[in-house]
């Protein structure tokens, strides 16, 4: 298998990776639903990367790929939560569910 290079890229408005191929590099992204992403790491020997941020209206969490799929571990609830939450119809109307409990409730709003 080739080398390749990939770099990671957090933005406000979500992880973006480059990846050499050859002569050029491909782009991918943005990834973790748009959310603000702080941080991001990779495993090159597995694939899998972590990407960790958020904001005051998203709460904080970290998300995980494995190359294709990836999935979000919240631990704080953010603004929208409680606009979720306060406007439970309004929500549905626009097919928002109400979040289950975050462990560490609204302490912190980003990573």
């Amino acid at each position: 298998m080739p080398d390749t290079t990939t770099l990671l890229i957090g933005t406000t408005k979500g992880l973006f990776l480059l990846t050499q191929e050859g002569g050029g590099w491909r782009q991918s992204g943005p990834h973790c639903d748009l959310w603000p992403i702080n941080h991001a790491t990779g495993d090159p020997e597995t694939g899998r990367i972590w990407a960790a941020g958020g904001s005051d209206w998203h709460g904080a969490g970290i998300w995980r790929s494995d190359g294709t799929d990836w999935t979000l571990a919240k631990l704080t609830q953010g603004q929208a939560d409680a606009w979720i939450l306060a406007e439970p119809e309004v929500a549905a109307q626009l097919g928002m569910k109400p979040p289950p409990p975050a462990p560490m409730g609204d302490r912190f709003s980003a990573l």
